[in-house]
């Protein structure tokens, strides 16, 4: 009779921790600002792991600090490495802290790394267990085995022999011979110039391991490839051993220090409160993870036909009362709550409609919603104008907080209330009931941190004209588009031919590891930069390597045609409506933390406009027959809100002056006459304007100039010489949100900032980076939702023309206005926009009209 195997699970440590830093924003600190990304991320996966998989043995095993063997065999061995991230080095004793705090051994021995004590402790102890190693290393798999597997905890798959051999192309035990022949780019192992994985893994299936290669050198059929590995003998058997794991590590270690001692509340309950970890804290104060209460009270009662009209009078009659719009298999649907009142749900047909107009359009009765801009929406497409809106829950949480990432009802509900989601179709039915809970709590927040005005002044109006623009859409050809997309596919089977040409051998192009193999395998270029999981070949690589070789820049062409295609021509056809020949995009509201305003289903803020593709795809929008677009931008207004800010004498000259601010920045930097500034000076000019306001270093601006770190230090310096009054409002503006915690637009506006007291440096630096960037574009983007609240209630009043609102693309506004009322709506628009806020410099809107709106670009 066979007994079953005890369960031993050796921890990667290194590897988690590595894997959690990069899979969690670094934006997540305790209240202190201190980084807890890797900490909490490691901690969660310890926990997983102790609940799935409940290991009857168990250690971590880290690397420690300082030379290795393998650096004395070579002193080029992971030195490509960039150094630990400033952010992560502070959380590893915290990690091992709470390793030890759960009662787990940490596994570490000066001069090993991780994966030769692992190996030890598989050598030693294989026989007696079953051995799971949670890792994302490859070198790791040499030691699977029949009692010894890879565990992928993500995914919860475990790798055997079958599958390790299926994922390499090679048996576990030959895998270190592959890395001898291929290299890792990952650890600095240089591997046989020339022989990438896929030649490797075809020389160890015809002859062996590395030496049974060596022993059969003559019989391998190609005579470059022969002359490859004769030529790199020592380095293949140097390679292969800096692969090798080896297990033989002096330290004790048996079963019986692989048992998990009791956990030790002591020291995690004070060392989770440090981190803020409220989740984990209440496991342990509690014995159980956080329960959230269940949310009782009546089921909601499904209304219909001439019940409508009785619930009209019950809301009525209530004086308030909370709804929320929700889409159901069957089509849509109201959920409405008032207190006192059993919930309802009312299905959205044309009679129900037609029955809850009165009370929709009664600005008296006062509603609370979760999404009223879906609400403008919805009731518009059916003749409704919705009134008496007093508390939009998402939005006003958006506004007392908007670094949330979750902005849902049953997020807030969680949070705020401690109530569990309904379940099922109550889930649904009941939401405005969950609204109406949450409505007085967001309102007393809003008022006691001083946001009602921002809220109920700015960005609740904003909702209803977001709601008019997304109904309006924008009117697109179609056959343009079309005709581009064909013209693109064409051009991108030529660049395919020619890449395939530069580069002697077809690859898929869409592939990061098969373009890194061309590069810098095939044609043996440089890495410029490395990545966790090999050399990178983003844009920025791409580029540097243009001048080396043809391949690059045939590749960032390819890429550049292919975006442009997939993501804007061929995306737009999609999402044409047939019914009216328009694209009506959504605008998203609660997204970014300066309050700028981004779009989706097509994202038409970020269209291209640097090449003739991408003007060809603004082309194809178009204003209909006796319809002109007007177009309607703010000219430099963030410069203008820092000159506003900072009261510099000489920025607010300028502008006063109405002096072009590049060139008068060049002028003084570069140490020209205002009228000898030519068009690249003016272009640095300008990069140093925006680049220096919102904290870009001399390193940052030397690659925007391509430059020397020297000579943008001296850009800089010249920079604040001249306008000493903005450097002295970038350091007030730092001091202050340190001081407070925040930083606010001129608006009222509030982004807390914790990254601002942060002990590491890289966070800081961030911290202070968007201290200052908040004010100023926040405010530039708070102005222009203020001019599109004011000129969408001219355009709305009664005896307006038929001129509306399209598109909102970060500082300009785009119309669509019959051709007779063009120069009254560019006067009315331009007064707006002006009149939006006051500075102490004028603000200038552009005004352009054309037929398409690659004209008024």
């Amino acid at each position: 009779m066979n007994e079953k195997r005890p369960t031993l699970i050796i921890i990667d440590g290194s590897s988690v921790i590595y894997r959690a830093f990069h899979a969690i924003p670094q934006t997540i600190t305790n209240r202190s600002g201190m980084p807890t990304n890797a900490i909490y991320g490691f901690t969660q996966t310890l926990r997983k792991i102790l609940a799935d998989w409940k290991p009857d043995y168990i250690g971590v095993a880290f690397d420690v600090k300082g030379p290795s063997f393998r650096r004395e065999l070579f002193t080029e061995y992971k030195a490509t490495r960039p150094p630990m991230p400033d952010a992560l080095q502070p959380q590893i004793p915290f990690i091992k802290r709470i390793v030890t705090g759960y009662g787990i051994p940490v596994l570490e021995k000066e001069g090993y790394e991780a994966d030769d004590i692992i190996a030890t402790l598989v050598k030693r102890l294989g026989a007696q267990v079953k051995t799971r190693i949670v890792t994302g290393d490859k070198d790791m798999y040499q030691l699977v085995g029949d009692n010894v597997v890879i565990l992928d905890y993500l995914a919860g798959k475990e790798y055997g022999t079958a599958e390790a051999e299926a994922k390499f192309g090679v048996s576990p035990a030959l895998l270190r011979d592959l890395l001898g022949l291929a290299g890792d780019s990952s650890d600095n192992i240089p591997g046989v110039p020339g022989i990438g994985p896929k030649t490797a893994v075809k020389l160890i299936a015809e002859f062996g391991s590395i030496e049974d290669i060596y022993a059969n050198i003559e019989k391998v059929s190609s005579e470059k490839l022969r002359e490859k590995l004769r030529a790199n003998k020592a380095q293949a058997e140097l390679s292969k051993e800096l692969a090798t794991l080896h297990p033989d590590v002096d330290f004790d270690a048996d079963l019986k220090g692989l048992r998990m001692s009791v956990l030790d509340k002591e020291q995690l309950v004070p060392l989770f409160r440090e981190l803020d970890f409220k989740k984990f804290l209440a496991e342990l104060e509690t014995g159980q993870p956080p329960v959230l209460q269940p949310d009782e009270g009546p089921d909601a009662e499904v209304v219909t036909g001439t019940g409508v009209e009785a619930e009209a009078r019950v809301l009525k009659t209530a004086g308030r009362f909370a709804l929320s719009l929700v889409l159901t298999e069957t089509g849509p649907g109201l959920s409405v709550c008032s207190d006192g009142t059993r919930p309802a749900f009312i299905p959205l047909d044309n009679g129900a409609i037609e029955r809850l107009r009165g009370i929709l359009e009664d600005d008296k009765l006062v509603k609370d919603t979760d999404d009223s801009k879906a609400l403008y929406l919805f009731f518009m497409r059916h003749g409704v104008r919705l009134r008496g809106i007093r508390i939009d829950a998402s939005l006003a949480s958006y506004i007392i907080d908007p670094s949330r990432n979750d902005h849902s009802i049953d997020a807030l509900k969680s949070a705020m209330l401690n109530l569990a989601p309904h379940d099922g179709a109550q889930g649904v039915h009941k939401k405005a009931c969950d609204i109406l809970k949450l409505a007085d709590l967001l309102d007393k927040q809003l008022n006691d941190d001083n946001l009602m005005g921002i809220y109920a002044g700015l960005e609740l109006p904003t909702a209803e004209v977001l709601a008019s623009m997304e109904l309006a859409g924008i009117k697109v050809e179609t056959e343009i588009l079309r005709a581009l997309s064909k013209e693109m596919a064409s051009d991108l089977a030529v660049m395919e031919a020619a890449i395939y040409e530069a580069a002697g051998t077809e690859f898929n192009i869409n592939s990061p590891k098969q373009l890194s193999e061309v590069l810098f395998e095939r044609l043996g270029l440089k890495p410029v930069r490395k990545t966790k999981t090999g050399f990178s070949t983003d844009e920025e690589v791409l580029r540097q390597l243009s001048n080396k070789h043809k391949v690059p820049e045939l590749i960032l062409s390819f890429r550049q045609t292919s975006k442009l295609k997939s993501t804007y021509v061929d995306a737009i056809l999609e999402l044409v409506d047939p019914a009216d020949g328009r694209v009506h995009t959504s605008f998203n509201q609660t997204v970014t933390a300066t309050g700028r305003l981004s779009s989706s289903r097509p994202n038409l803020q970020n269209i291209p406009t640097r090449t003739p593709s991408a003007l060809r795809i603004r082309e194809a929008f178009v204003a209909p027959e006796g319809f002109t677009f007007l177009s309607a931008d703010y000219s430099q207004i963030e410069l203008r809100i820092v000159a506003h800010l900072s009261q510099d004498a000489a920025l607010m000259d300028a502008f006063i002056k109405d002096e072009d601010v590049h060139t008068a920045t060049a002028s003084e930097v570069f140490g020209v006459l205002p009228g000898l500034v030519t068009p690249e000076l003016r272009h640095r000019a300008k990069a140093i304007n925006f680049g220096i306001i919102y904290g870009m270093g001399a390193y940052g601006l030397s690659s925007e100039l391509n430059c020397s770190v020297k000579e943008a230090e001296s850009y800089i310096a010249g920079y604040f010489a001249h306008y000493k009054a903005v450097k002295a409002f970038i350091d007030r503006t730092i001091e202050e949100a340190k001081a407070i915690g925040y930083t606010t637009t001129l608006f009222g506006r509030r982004r807390y900032i914790p990254e601002l007291a942060s002990p590491v440096d890289a966070v800081k630096r961030f911290g202070e980076r968007m201290a200052v960037n908040t004010p100023i574009q926040g405010a530039a983007a708070d102005m222009i939702k203020a001019a599109m609240v004011s000129i969408h209630k001219r355009l709305n009043a009664d005896g307006a023309g038929r001129s509306r609102m399209l598109l909102q693309i970060h500082d300009e506004l785009i119309f669509e206005t019959p051709v007779d009322e063009a120069a009254s709506l560019a006067k009315l628009v331009k007064v707006e926009m002006e009149d939006a806020i006051r500075l102490s410099v004028p603000v200038k809107v552009n005004i352009k009209q054309g037929a398409n709106w690659r004209v008024v670009e």
